[in-house]
């Protein structure tokens, strides 16, 4: 009998070590919350932080435990009082996730873990980081302060070596310019092809955390708006880098549909079209798309990547104007064309249609002609907001029988559209971003008129 009674203490503590390793629990302690306070813990899954679970500070202790009969994915997470963001925590893996956390705003002393060593490590590492910014002078970093970073940055990594901390450390490190390189250029762009030295690809962890996400982003931004062949360079070579041993196929997938996604958003300023093609060829080639529906959503997007490219002559079409009479893109005479498609009842393009107004205003007189382009079937209503006098001193059209044609042949994915066109109809600007249509125009007419004086 005493042998079967040790054996079934044996059984339940063996279950209990089980479910504690299949399982997290995290003890959160508010000191300044008051009862009915939502308190929520979110997890970054590769594009932003998502929650993870909600819980409601009750009436007898400012405190909410998250817990599940699951792990958490190992990355960075957020805990967050009524949507306000009070602490990270970071999961390296399964083991560990059976802590306590305690903190107080109010009193400005962060906060305090029990139970996970590496949380405990990187708030102190957080409250040292702060210590030695308070000790800034007041014209910004110094050499002593510089070099007081480093050296907390190298020995926390070196301490915490194997853990996600390490990792994010080491990622955060900025890489050290040569003295011999004193140009401005020079510097920026050896930063751009050593910006990826300090991340350790085969660490799939860094995925769920902001800095991977957030360091790719800055390499899109990184790129002279005209230098392409650079651009493609290091877009080739961080491919590369993703192909080493020891880098998972998460790794492998993640990098390469990350910069598809950024160039592929076409209402943003990071948008290209040959990036696109460069990057959908590569996840298609080598498999590392989501199967079917995910190889056509890449498809499609090369499709639309390959209509007006920046640099080729834009379709022609040929449309009526408000006088009924048939009008063709490339017959129309102006050293360059400001192509608007536009819908009256978008209130985004009533704002446009006043930035469109502006720039015909301030350059035609050096030659720039605006065309609006409305595709809709309702045409009484186009000619009413035309008769109000807007876009007046414009090229109107409009397709009569609807602009399907138009649709499929230049992409209005939505309205507005904007295009910038040269004096041969090549395409100089694409999706021009609507929120700030005159800021990529004034830039290009400027940087025109300077090349011309300079010759």
């Amino acid at each position: 009998m005493r042998r079967t009674g040790v054996i079934a203490l044996l059984a339940a503590a063996t279950l209990a070590l089980s479910c504690g390793e299949r399982s997290y629990r995290i003890a959160v302690t508010i000191d300044s919350s008051l009862p009915g306070d939502t308190v929520t813990l979110s997890g970054f899954d590769g594009r932003t932080f998502i929650p993870v679970d909600s819980l409601r500070i009750p009436a007898e202790v400012p405190r909410v435990i998250f817990s599940a009969d699951s792990l958490l994915p190992a990355g960075l997470y957020v805990v967050s009082l009524n949507r306000e963001d009070l602490f990270e925590i970071i999961v390296s893996g399964p083991a560990g996730q059976r802590f306590s956390a305690r903190i107080n705003p109010e009193n400005g002393d962060g906060v305090r873990f029990e139970g996970s060593a590496e949380n405990s490590q990187n708030a102190e590492f957080q409250r040292r980081i702060a210590a030695i910014r308070d000790r800034l002078p007041a014209d910004g970093p110094s050499p002593e302060t510089d070099a007081a970073l480093t050296e907390l940055q190298q020995n926390t990594a070196a301490e915490t070596r194997g853990s996600l901390l390490s990792s994010m450390i080491r990622a955060q490190m900025p890489v050290p310019v040569p003295l011999y390189l004193t140009g401005k250029e020079e510097r920026e762009r050896y930063r751009r092809e050593h910006m990826w030295d300090r991340f350790d690809f085969s660490d799939e962890r860094l995925i769920r955390t902001p800095l991977l996400y957030g360091q790719l982003r800055r390499f899109v931004q990184s790129f002279p708006e005209r230098d392409e062949e650079a651009r493609t360079r290091a877009v080739c070579a961080l491919l590369e880098r993703t192909t080493t041993d020891g880098v998972s196929g998460a790794m492998q997938r993640y990098i390469p549909a990350t910069l598809f996604s950024l160039y592929d958003d076409r209402e943003s300023p990071l948008a290209s079209d040959s990036m696109v093609l460069l990057t959908g060829t590569y996840l298609l080639a080598n498999r590392l798309h989501d199967g079917l529906a995910d190889s056509l959503r890449i498809c499609f997007a090369m499709e639309n990547a390959r209509k007006n490219r920046i640099g080729h002559t834009a379709a022609d079409f040929t449309l009526t104007d408000a006088q009924n009479r048939p009008v063709s893109l490339h017959r129309i005479e102006a050293r360059y064309t400001l192509l608007y498609f536009f819908d009256p009842d978008c209130s985004v393009c009533q704002q446009v249609t006043e930035a469109v107004e502006f720039l015909k205003r301030k350059y035609g007189p050096a030659g720039l002609q605006v065309v609006s382009v409305y595709t809709e079937f309702e045409t009484d209503k186009w000619r009413t907001y035309l008769s109000s006098g807007r876009l007046r001193n414009c090229i109107n059209l409009h397709a009569p029988s609807g602009g399907n044609d138009i649709r499929e042949r230049y992409d209005l994915f939505g309205m507005p559209i904007l295009y910038l066109l040269d004096e041969r109809k090549r395409v100089v600007l694409k999706n021009i971003p609507p929120t700030d249509p005159v800021t990529p125009v004034f830039y290009h007419m400027n940087r025109i008129h300077e090349e011309k004086k300079s010759h």
